[in-house]
C-alpha cells in the first residue's frame, strides 16, 4: 500500500520499500511466481471492463454482486507463493560467500512488489466501490431514504465487514511475511557472526546494526499496520452506531410529529368549541332579552285588556240602567194613555 510522504511518522517514502530495504549478500533470483501476478492482475486492452447498469445490477443478489472477487482470490496465492520464496531466495543466498547486492535487481523487484500491491489494493477498492454504489443505486429513493432501510444497511454492514476482512487479511498475510523475513534475518545475523574475521568484523558489525535497524523498522511498519486495523475496526463499530442512533432519532422525530399533529387538531376543535360556545352565549342572551319583552308586552296587553272590560262592564251597565229607565219611562207612557182614554170617554 503506498503511503503519503507528508507523514512524519514514517522513515520511508513507500511501505513497500520498509519490507525489502534490508539486502542480503548474495546474488538475487526473481521467483519464477511473482512474474505471473501481473498477467492476472493486467487486464487486455480490447476486454476491458464495462460497468454495468443500474438496472441489471438490481436484479442480482449481493452474492451475484463481486466480480472482482475471483480476480483478488486468484493473485493470492501467486502473492503468498511470491512471499515463501523470498526466504528460501534468502537461504540460499546464505551459502554463498559474501558479495555486494547488485544495484540492478532490487529497484526492479521494489517496483514490482510496489506495482503488485497497489494492483491488489485498487482491486479491493473499486470491489467495494463498486458494491456499494450498485446497491445504493438499487435501494436509494431520494434524499434520507437510506437511513430507515434495513436491508441497504445490513447489506452495506456485510460489504464493510467484507472489506474490512480483506484488508485485516492482507496485513495478516504481511504479518506472517515479516515473522518469516525477520527468523531469516536472525539466522542470516547468527550465520554472519559466524563468517566474522579480523578483517572484516567492523564492516560486517556495521552492517548487522543497519539489519537490527531495518528489523526494527519493519517492527514499527507491523505494528503501524495492525493500528490501522484497529482503527478501521472502530471506525465501522462508530458507523453502525450513527447509523443506529439516526434510526433511533428518525424515530423520535417522526412520534414526535405525530404528536404535534394531533395537539394541533384538538387545538381547531376546542378553538371550534369555544366559537360555538359563544354563539350559544349570544343566542342566549338574544333568547332572554327576547323573553324578557315579551313579559313585559304580556303584561301590557293584560293590563289593557282589564282596563278595556271594566269599560265595557261600566258600559254594560250604563245600558242596563238606561234600559230600566227607558222601559218605566215607556211604562208611565202607556199608563197616562189608558188614564186619558178613560178619562175621555166617561
Amino acid at each position: 500500500m503506498v503511503r503519503s510522504a507528508a507523514d512524519p511518522n514514517l522513515k520511508f517514502k513507500d511501505e513497500l520499500e520498509a519490507y525489502t530495504k534490508f539486502t542480503s549478500h548474495g546474488l538475487f533470483t526473481p521467483a519464477p511466481d511473482c512474474t505471473q501476478i501481473e498477467e492476472h492482475l493486467t487486464v487486455p486492452v480490447g476486454h476491458q471492463p464495462t460497468r454495468r447498469s443500474a438496472t441489471e445490477s438490481r436484479d442480482q443478489p449481493y452474492s451475484q454482486l463481486q466480480p472482482s472477487s475471483k480476480m483478488y482470490s486468484q493473485s493470492q496465492p501467486a502473492l503468498q507463493n511470491c512471499n515463501r520464496s523470498k526466504p528460501m531466495v534468502q537461504a540460499h543466498s546464505q551459502s554463498q560467500p559474501l558479495l555486494e547486492p547488485s544495484s540492478e535487481h532490487l529497484p526492479q523487484s521494489d517496483q514490482e512488489m510496489a506495482g503488485e500491491t497497489a494492483a491488489c489494493d485498487d482491486v479491493i477498492r473499486s470491489e467495494f466501490m463498486d458494491q456499494l454504489l450498485t446497491v445504493v443505486d438499487k435501494y436509494w429513493n431520494g434524499s434520507g431514504s437510506l437511513h430507515k432501510h434495513q436491508k441497504f444497511q445490513g447489506l452495506a454492514k456485510n460489504m464493510m465487514a467484507d472489506f474490512v476482512s480483506k484488508c485485516t487479511s492482507k496485513y495478516q498475510n504481511e504479518f506472517h511475511r515479516l515473522n518469516e523475513e525477520m527468523a531469516a534475518f536472525a539466522e542470516e545475523n547468527i550465520k554472519l557472526r559466524g563468517r566474522l574475521s579480523s578483517n572484516g568484523e567492523d564492516k560486517l558489525r556495521s552492517k548487522v546494526e543497519e539489519e537490527q535497524k531495518n528489523v526494527e523498522a519493519l517492527r514499527g511498519s507491523l505494528q503501524q499496520a495492525l493500528e490501522e486495523g484497529e482503527l478501521l475496526k472502530k471506525r465501522l463499530f462508530t458507523m453502525e452506531t450513527s447509523a443506529s442512533s439516526q434510526s433511533q432519532k428518525a424515530d423520535d422525530c417522526r412520534r414526535i410529529g405525530e404528536q404535534n399533529n394531533q395537539l394541533t387538531q384538538e387545538l381547531s376543535s376546542l378553538k371550534l368549541q369555544l366559537v360555538n360556545y359563544k354563539k350559544m352565549q349570544e343566542l342566549t342572551s338574544m333568547l332572554q332579552e327576547s323573553h324578557k319583552s315579551l313579559v313585559t308586552t304580556n303584561e301590557h296587553l293584560l293590563k289593557e285588556l282589564e282596563e278595556t272590560r271594566q269599560h265595557h262592564q261600566h258600559e254594560v251597565e250604563q245600558l242596563h240602567w238606561s234600559y230600566d229607565q227607558l222601559k218605566r219611562s215607556s211604562e208611565l207612557g202607556s199608563s197616562a194613555t189608558s188614564y186619558g182614554q178613560h178619562n175621555g170617554i166617561l
